[in-house]
């Protein structure tokens, strides 16, 4: 591929099955050194946002680097590169906008279009275009990559030549499960589930389920196997490949009977951008995890994101059946488990999992303000020592500095120089800035919007308040009355 790429076609229709390498060695290869393409940048254009990112992670994950150094990545809403980066995973919307800043691609040393036959339209579009600066003799090495793609037509079509690679095989084996009359969805699943737990080689098990109740439905008839762990994600959760196993793990290794992840946020709107970091921490910040994770302390937290539970302890403790009354179940569940002495683990790990919780401003306060003042224990005091800790530091510096620039006699009548106190506020105001812009680049994220911290206290701020007076909540198709099935 790499020949087809350097050679007098300057491009590739590549036919590869999963796993050959398509999108993670084959660009990567082309930014080492010696770089067969020269030092431009390569773009490989891939048709759904989240696998731009993902690819990106895990590429960079593989030089040892953060995202965004030699290895990044462009979506909408969500940029990850740097003056250093030579690789970048982009959308064709993205690459489209790029094209009318630069149409000759300036610095572009080739561009890869990944899954070629999941293709939005836009693409063909792409294409076309690079294909007609291409046939001046410039523009980039062009490869056109997919695992099931009619390769020989496209490539007669574009005038390139077809390398089509085996690759590493990873077989499937599709096996029916005879639908037996008048047996319900549960005992089914519960059979086949039961059956592949049997199998000799082993690994992890996905069942994809129609909704709540047939999850509930199955979750319970499942419980009924030889299983010995069970795990519980939400719906919006993007597991990593060996999450389960690794978690299982450590649940082995620290001999828990619950364990619960934080996972990384996926964050694509504005309003997710701003408030779901400072919603997140703060909810972190006033859970003790040391108290949590110490088995003589009686507080406990899980989030329901991801639990992993131990089969027989979660039996014993009648399992989420027993906590369907409470708006707060998975806190509730952890609250059990700690009482009959098992031990919990709650850990942030953002390898697991990436959960995508609300879109807008308007889903960010419904969603949060459901059980947000019931996750603090429905305490007044600790409610109001938040708003008051949050009005005092972020809110109150915010409204004086202006006035203080603008007109500081209105606030320091007679003081001849105003400026240490100018000076004070800018620090006091600039430091969670600067706090929240370390944190977004800690957590992976650009720190572009670092400036809009205060904006996400307010947010919180409002929430905690709708919290506080939300008496009725409708949650999961159930209504309860101040945390209470009703």
């Amino acid at each position: 591929m790499i020949a087809a790429l350097v050679g007098p076609s300057r491009g590739a229709v590549l036919v590869a099955p999963p796993g050959a390498g398509k999108t993670t060695r084959l660009p990567l290869r082309l930014v080492e050194e010696p770089a067969p393409c020269g030092r431009g940048e390569v773009l490989v254009v891939e048709p759904r946002r989240l696998a731009a990112r993902l690819a990106a992670e895990h590429v960079a994950e593989t030089l040892g680097e953060p995202v965004g150094r030699t290895v990044g990545y462009a979506v909408r809403f969500d940029t990850r590169r740097s003056a250093e980066t030579r690789l970048t995973y982009l959308t064709g919307g993205v690459l489209l906008r790029r094209l009318r800043e630069d149409p000759e691609l300036t610095g572009v040393a080739a561009v890869l279009f990944d899954e070629f036959h999941e293709r939005p339209a836009v693409v063909d579009a792409l294409l076309a275009w690079i294909s007609r600066l291409r046939a001046t003799g410039g523009g980039p090495r062009l490869a056109v990559m997919s695992a099931t793609l009619a390769g020989g037509s496209v490539a007669s079509r574009l005038g390139l030549p077809l390398v089509e690679s085996l690759g590493r095989q990873y077989p499937v084996e599709v096996a029916y499960v005879a639908h037996a009359d008048g047996r319900s969805l549960a005992l089914e699943i519960r059979g086949a589930v039961t059956e592949a737990l049997g199998r000799p080689d082993g690994g992890d098990i996905l069942v994809f389920l129609p909704g709540l109740r047939a999850i509930d439905g199955c979750a319970r008839a499942v419980a009924e196997t030889d299983a010995r762990h069970l795990l519980f994600v939400d719906a919006d959760v993007t597991l990593a490949p060996d999450a389960a196993r690794r978690a299982a793990e450590v649940m082995a290794a620290r001999k828990l009977g619950l364990l619960s992840l934080f996972g990384s946020w996926r964050l694509e709107s504005f309003w997710e951008r701003v408030a779901i970091p400072v919603i997140g921490w703060f909810i972190r910040g006033v859970t003790d995890v040391d108290a949590v994770n110490s088995p003589g302390r009686a507080e406990a937290f899980a989030n329901g994101q991801f639990l992993l539970v131990e089969r027989g302890a979660y039996e014993a403790v009648g399992g989420h059946a027993a906590v369907r009354a409470e708006v707060l179940e998975d806190v509730r569940l952890a609250q059990a488990f700690k009482r009959r002495g098992h031990a919990l683990g709650l850990y942030a790990a953002p390898w697991a999992f990436q959960v995508r919780l609300y879109r807008t401003l308007g889903e960010i306060f419904d969603g949060y303000s459901k059980n947000f003042y019931e996750g603090m224990g429905r305490r007044p005091h600790l409610a109001v020592a938040a708003l008051l800790f949050l009005g005092i530091a972020s809110f109150v510096p915010y409204f004086l500095l202006p006035v203080a620039v603008a007109a500081p006699h209105l606030l320091l009548p007679g003081v001849g120089a105003p400026w240490p106190w100018q000076l004070w506020l800018g620090v006091v105001c600039g430091l969670p800035v600067a706090f929240r812009f370390r944190v977004d680049r800690a957590d992976g994220r650009s720190g572009a919007l670092a400036w809009t911290h205060p904006l996400g206290n307010l947010v919180l701020a409002g929430v905690l308040v709708a919290s506080v007076l939300r008496v009725r909540t409708t949650w999961k198709g159930r209504v309860f009355n101040d945390g209470k099935a009703g």
